[in-house]
């Protein structure tokens, strides 16, 4: 994915950067504004002056490196070194990667083309930025997707598209026991209520443990009916997301009938994914 002309880029945009095969390393520094009030994140100039949100400045090591599998996400995986990658700062526990944001997502930064000033200047640095915050508040500075499956249906919820259909089973497929409760759920002939119990295994009312992910949940079965989509038996299909890719299956879940650079942008519960 990445172009000679992407590494150019790149090389421009990080201090001692270093190329090896299909990565490029070196030191991000930053200084950001995000405001919780008005939910807008700012790279500022060196001179730049905000007197609105949490103001940090940082640097940070890292590595961007073209993906060889894509199970997980299908843009550059971003690394950073002297940060534990933690779930709960958002990095994937299968290779130790940034979470930068959702799947459902990820068209807007490769389609038509891969953007990469786009990715750095709109994913990568508001994660750093978001490190920074942690490492004071333990927390990030905007709201947050849940983990896994879960989060998948959250994000459905909120960005998915009945396109998207696929990719979202294939995603909660990954997770079996989960998977088995969901899969119920959308085949009720009747609505799915909100005093069910959640689906992260929890004995709480699906509506109080993760209302968003009820919401997404109730999103994909309507998106199934009113395009007419039939949901297959897929429990047979099932296999490590680590063994087999979710494109050698996805397409079997649903069969169908015949100013400076990105300096200002709304980060959102969205952008931190695992």
């Amino acid at each position: 994915m990445l172009s000679e002309q992407d590494y150019s880029l790149l090389a421009n945009v990080i201090e001692e950067p270093t190329r090896e095969g299909t990565s490029i390393s070196g030191v991000v520094r930053f200084s950001a504004v995000y405001s919780a009030t008005s939910n807008r994140f700012l790279i500022l100039d060196d001179d730049a002056y905000s007197q609105d949100g949490a103001r940090l400045a940082g640097a940070y090591r890292i590595k961007i490196e073209d993906r060889i599998n894509t199970p997980d996400s299908r843009l550059p995986a971003l690394f950073i070194e002297g940060i534990d990658p933690t779930m709960n700062r958002h990095f994937n526990q299968s290779d130790r990667s940034a979470c930068l944001c959702s799947p459902f997502e990820e068209d807007g930064f490769i389609q038509p083309t891969f953007d990469v000033e786009k990715y750095f200047y709109e994913l990568v640095i508001p994660f750093l930025y978001g490190q920074k915050f942690f490492d004071g508040e333990s927390r990030w500075p905007w709201s947050e997707l849940s983990h896994g499956a879960m989060g998948i249906l959250e994000s459905y919820e909120s960005v998915g598209t009945a396109e998207n259909a696929n990719e979202c089973l294939g995603r909660i497929l990954r997770e079996k026991p989960l998977w088995n409760k969901a899969k119920v759920m959308l085949e009720m002939k009747h609505e799915i209520k909100g005093h069910y119990h959640c689906l992260c295994g929890k004995l709480d009312h699906f509506r109080r443990c993760h209302p968003q992910a009820l919401a997404g949940l109730r999103r994909l079965r309507s998106d199934i009916e009113l395009h007419s989509l039939t949901l297959l038996d897929v429990m047979p299909l099932f296999v490590s997301s680590r063994e087999r890719p979710l494109s050698s299956y996805a397409s079997l879940l649903l069969r169908f009938p015949s100013n400076s650079l990105f300096s200002d942008m709304l980060p959102s519960r969205r952008r931190y994914f695992m």
